[in-house]
C-alpha cells in the first residue's frame, strides 16, 4: 500500500468518526430540544391550575380576636373561570365537614363559612373584599383544620387535584390520577 492510499484510508476513517460524532451530537441535541419542548408544554398546560388554591381560615370579629367560625378561602388568580370545584376539609376531633361544591369559580378570592344548618353545610361563596365586618385569619399551625383536597376543571377542560400538602396532580375523568400534560 502506497503513501497516498494510507492518507486516503486515514482520511476516510477520520470522516467516518466525524460523521458518527455529528450523529451522536445531533441525537443529544434533539433529546435536549424535545425535553425542553415537553417541559414548556407541561408548564403551559399547568399555568392556570397553578394559580388555584384553598386554605382554612378563622373568621374573627372585626377589631377583636373573638372567633365567629371556621371557613375556607378559595383563591383563583388566573384570568379564567374554573369549573366543577370540590373542596374536602377536616375539622377538630376527626370530624369531616360536608365537601364544598361549586359549579364555577371566577377569578378572585372567595370565602365560605361552615354553616351546619345550611343544606350544603357551607354558606354561599362571597368575595373576601365583601367581608368588611370580620378578619379572616389563615390557620397555619393546626393539623386538624386543613383542606384535604381541592379538585377542579380548568378552562382547557383538564381536571386537577391539589393535595393536602399542596401538590398539584392531573386527574383523569375516571378519577385515576394522571398527568394531563402527557
Amino acid at each position: 500500500m502506497g503513501g497516498t492510499e494510507w492518507v486516503t484510508a486515514v482520511a476516510a476513517i477520520g470522516a467516518l468518526a466525524a460523521a458518527i460524532w455529528a450523529g451522536i451530537t445531533a441525537r443529544d441535541l434533539y433529546r435536549v430540544e424535545t425535553d425542553r419542548d415537553q417541559r414548556s408544554e407541561d408548564d403551559r398546560r399547568r399555568a392556570q391550575a397553578t394559580q388555584v388554591a384553598a386554605w382554612i381560615v378563622i373568621e374573627l370579629e372585626a377589631d377583636a380576636d373573638t372567633p365567629r367560625g371556621v371557613g375556607v378561602v378559595v383563591h383563583n388568580s388566573s384570568d379564567s373561570v374554573i369549573y366543577d370545584v370540590e373542596i374536602e376539609t377536616s375539622a377538630k376531633n376527626g370530624r369531616t365537614p360536608k365537601p364544598i361544591r361549586m359549579e364555577l369559580l371566577p377569578p378572585g378570592d372567595y370565602y365560605l363559612r361552615e354553616k351546619h344548618a345550611h343544606p350544603r353545610g357551607w354558606t354561599f361563596a362571597r368575595s373576601t373584599e365583601e367581608v368588611l365586618d370580620a378578619t379572616l385569619r389563615p390557620v397555619t399551625t393546626s393539623r386538624d383544620l386543613r383542606v384535604q383536597s381541592l379538585t377542579f376543571r380548568d378552562s382547557a377542560d383538564l381536571r386537577w387535584r391539589r393535595t393536602r400538602n399542596g401538590e398539584l396532580v392531573g386527574v383523569r375523568d375516571d378519577a385515576a390520577p394522571a398527568d394531563p400534560a402527557h
